[in-house]
């Protein structure tokens, strides 16, 4: 071998084992496209041996065999760098194992002494890595878009007005609810404040955006009352909060979030009106009423147990109920029973005791209920424990049973006095006529003195003057042959019938036998207080008939007047009399109660 060959052939062997340490696909080509020659890693990747594609048509070779569109686009390209063009592409070839590697390669032309085109030079490289890392970052693209369509949507369809301002104070961001608030377009919030949107917004709110960028503290809870183009003429209400949003630690917006509270404030106004009316009625209602825990705790009392038991409201709060009454209970064990009861109320059942209560140096009683107040799942979360003042009723309710026993007792002895007058009318009487006419009259009277001794409004006394009245009604025939005088005094229901009994008795005698019997006569009933302190009532009964005779039952003994001697025995008092021509004087004395 000369020398020249020998060098050109070990040119070509440096020339191929640089190219097969390329990473990359090297081949070349005759003019008319087929394969001279290829480095290592192309024939590796494949799979195939030199022999394999050597003196083929590079489009024909193995890496570009699998698809005919692949194989037409190669074609173009090789003759189009035959006719002195470098075209580049990207495409994919065949590998080892029927694989499939993308690359990005390209053909061009080698010319030749004469500028003529002499061989074609096809190389390329792998870009599988490139094609993940695009594939990726596409993927990553996508899902940015979907999480920035999501946010856009979420922005807009937040339940509360949402922006972004400069440090101008201009809006940046602004949602739909915002703008629906405001009455106003997203668009023309943009480079505005909310200064100049609406003008009825406190200019405050100003300051409280700049402290937030120089603080990068949020500052939340400002309450704004404003009238916007959306609900004209009408104030509203709305909570603001702001917070610094920040890049690098640094703030370079302040975001707001908005919500209206319109409808909130005004439920809270009418709730805190309905407190308060409430409040009034239970602190005007004339019971005690506190609220117990669980534990029968006060949590909250009306103003009549501060007022019965002191202190104040907030002293209460906590404090036991049956601790504040204890010292104010009469009878030992009371406590115990109140303790019982709160217990009771706790575990579901409500109750009611009466208290006997000492306040003031004056004794009360109480009618305590408590009762429980439970949740949705019967938990008993409260007790009310309410205590009404029953001092007067139950005064009122020992008084009935006074009157009560004292009704019985003067039926009794009413009863007795009917038994003893039927008797006594009876004996001697041999006219049945006179007797039945004579025991009504009798029986009469005591029914008239007993019926004004229980119609009296004071259901306690009577007055003299009324009890003669009534007696004499009947005999009343006009003019003046009454006279009735005496001070106001007052008796004792029991001293009414005996004491109208003798005045019926000297009426019936005078209406025979005296004074009212004619046109004549005259009467006169005059009484007046005698004796210690004016204890006793001395009453006089005068007639003065001239023109009759006088029977003088007063000086024979008879019923009539043993009737009259025993109701002055009843009274506890002395009666006499002194008949004389022109009729009867007689005197009854006996001992009473205080005149009024």
């Amino acid at each position: 071998m000369d020398p020249e060959s020998d060098q050109e052939t070990r040119h070509a062997s440096r020339e191929r084992q640089l190219i097969n340490q390329l990473v990359a696909f090297v081949a070349v080509l005759e003019v008319d496209g087929r394969l001279v020659d290829v480095d290592a890693a192309a024939l590796n990747i494949g799979g195939i041996g030199i022999d394999d594609v050597r003196g083929i048509p590079f489009w024909n070779t193995y890496w570009w065999s699998y698809d005919p569109e692949v194989q037409d686009e190669v074609r173009d390209a090789v003759h189009r760098a035959a006719a002195g063009e470098t075209v580049r592409l990207e495409s994919v070839v065949r590998v080892a194992g029927d694989g499939r590697l993308p690359i990005l390669w390209q053909v061009g032309p080698i010319r030749g002494e004469h500028d003529q085109v002499v061989e074609l030079v096809a190389s390329a490289s792998d870009i599988s890595e490139r094609r993940r890392a695009e594939e990726e970052m596409e993927r990553n693209r996508l899902a940015c878009v979907r999480q920035v369509a999501e946010l856009e949507a979420l922005y807009d369809a937040l339940p509360v007005g949402v922006a972004l301002h400069d440090r101008d104070l201009a809006f940046l961001r602004v949602n739909r609810h915002l703008a629906d608030l405001n009455g106003l377009p997203i668009a023309q919030h943009y480079e505005r404040s909310g200064r100049e949107l609406l003008d009825s917004i406190d200019p405050a709110l100003a300051d409280v955006i700049r402290s937030v960028f120089r603080s990068g503290q949020p500052s939340l809870g400002h309450e704004i009352r404003a009238e916007t183009p959306a609900v004209r003429d009408a104030s509203r209400d709305f909570v603001a909060d702001y917070y610094p949003v920040k890049v690098d630690g640094e703030a370079f917006a302040v975001g707001t979030c908005v919500r209206e509270v319109t409808a909130e404030r005004q439920l809270q106004n009418q709730l805190a009106a309905s407190e308060a009316r409430l409040r009034r009625v239970t602190d005007e209602a004339p019971i005690l009423i506190a609220l117990l825990d669980a534990e029968g705790r006060i949590t909250w009392a009306n103003r009549d147990v501060l007022r019965r038991f002191g202190d104040s409201a907030e002293r209460h709060a906590g404090t036991d109920y049956a601790t504040l009454l204890a010292p104010h209970l009469e009878t030992p064990g009371d406590e115990a029973l109140l303790r019982q009861a709160v217990q009771g109320a706790a575990a579901g059942r409500p109750s009611r005791l009466d208290l006997e209560l000492t306040r003031g140096g004056g004794r009360e009683v109480l009618e305590i209920q408590v009762t429980p107040l439970g949740a949705r799942d019967g938990r008993v979360t409260e007790i009310v424990a309410t205590g009404t003042d029953v001092t007067d009723r139950r005064l009122h309710e020992e008084r009935l049973r006074l009157l009560n026993r004292e009704l019985n007792h003067r039926m009794k002895n009413l009863f007795a006095l009917v038994q003893s007058v039927i008797t006594m009318s009876a004996r001697g009487e041999k006219d049945v006529g006179r007797y039945v006419e004579t025991l009504r009259g009798r029986v009469e009277a005591l029914a008239a003195a007993h019926l004004i001794g229980t119609v009296d409004e004071t259901m306690g006394t009577i007055r003299v003057r009324d009890l003669v009245a009534t007696v004499l009604e009947p005999h009343e025939r006009g003019g003046s042959r009454m006279t009735i005088e005496g001070p106001e005094f007052r008796l004792s229901r029991s001293a009414a019938t005996p004491l109208g009994m003798i005045l019926h008795e000297l009426a019936t005698n005078a209406v025979k036998h005296g004074a009212l019997g004619g046109g004549e006569g005259t009467l006169a009933i005059r009484w007046r207080l005698t004796g210690n302190e004016g204890r006793e009532l001395e009453l006089h009964w005068t007639e003065d008939a001239p023109s009759r005779e006088m029977a003088g039952e007063a000086s024979s003994g008879g019923f009539g007047t043993r009737l009259m001697q025993g109701c002055a025995m009843q009274l506890q008092g002395r009666l006499s009399q002194a008949a004389h021509a022109r009729g009867v004087d007689t005197t009854l004395t006996f001992p009473s109660d205080e005149p009024t």
